[in-house]
């Protein structure tokens, strides 16, 4: 079975449970990219990276059911609770694949992700939480799977718990935590 199959087997199955979303976003990364290759010494601010292909953007309010819409990046940052926090700076070549913002979710609270891909399975997520417990050292794992390395870090910076998720090395993701800063431009063409 191909690596592109069984990603997709494992991330339809995978969606249907809410706990784990943020990996069905990445998972949808390495299914759907499209485009040009990255590489980690050359880097673009956030907003000079363009769109994989159709815009994947989900903003909402659950506080009310129905859920309500959020029609602007800066509404959503006031209904969150939270500042995201984003790295200034990615590989150039790297695609945005989607953002989502969720606040006032029932059942996990008020919640951030971003997604990027590249070629050769080149992928990051980074979902964002307000902090429940400190975590105050990247807590770091990774795995294989059909020769693919996906390495997932966790840390807490300005009360914010951040869950950064790729086909990268652990030492790349601690990296990108030093990076962090809120009010980055992420919108292509911003």
């Amino acid at each position: 079975m191909s690596v592109r199959k069984l990603l997709r087997s494992k991330c339809i199955w995978s969606c249907r449970s809410t706990a784990i979303q943020y990996i069905c976003a990445f998972c949808t990364a390495l299914i759907f990219v499209s485009g040009c290759g990255a590489t980690a010494s050359s880097t673009a601010p956030l907003s000079q990276l363009k769109w994989c292909g159709s815009q994947v953007i989900v903003f909402a309010d659950d506080a009310n059911t129905p859920p309500q819409k959020i029609a602007t990046w800066q509404k959503v940052q006031e209904a969150l609770g939270f500042r995201p926090l984003l790295p200034e700076q990615l590989p150039i070549g790297l695609c945005l694949v989607s953002v989502d913002a969720i606040a006032h979710d029932p059942a996990q609270g008020s919640h951030f992700s971003i997604t990027y891909a590249g070629k050769n399975f080149q992928a990051l997520s980074i979902a964002e939480i307000p902090a429940l417990q400190n975590v105050a050292q990247p807590n770091c794992s990774a795995g294989n799977s059909q020769n693919i390395t996906i390495a997932t870090c966790q840390l807490t910076i300005s009360h914010v718990t951040i869950t950064l998720t790729g086909i990268e090395s652990i030492q790349y993701l601690r990296g990108l935590f030093a990076q962090m800063q809120p009010n980055i431009s992420w919108e292509p063409g911003s």
